[in-house]
């Protein structure tokens, strides 16, 4: 516990009670467990507002904008010999630790 000295909070969880458990520094409140759980959000994986017209325009203009771009930019790397050399730049870069 040497090593702990300076710790802000220190649960031990050695309590016979279930619902709170005291800490072991004086600077922490103690933890109450409640005796039901609800999710503090209770969509998951939902759409984080809902859904607006800018939100398929701003989709549409991406898909119509970087594929071209995408596309002109493999030509061109592929073209001035260049693409080679990126690539395997690129996979050398996720290699490496």
């Amino acid at each position: 516990m040497d090593s702990l000295e300076n710790a802000r909070a220190l649960y031990t969880f050695e309590e016979a009670q279930e619902t709170s458990f005291e800490t072991a520094t004086t600077s922490a409140p103690d933890l109450l467990i409640p005796q039901t759980f609800r999710r503090f959000r209770p969509e998951w994986l939902g759409f984080p507002h809902p859904q607006k017209r800018s939100d398929i325009r701003d989709a549409i203009v991406n898909i119509t904008g970087f594929i071209p771009f995408g596309f002109c930019l493999f030509l061109y790397l592929r073209v001035s010999g260049e693409f080679s050399q990126t690539a395997r730049s690129g996979a050398q870069s996720l290699l490496e630790d």
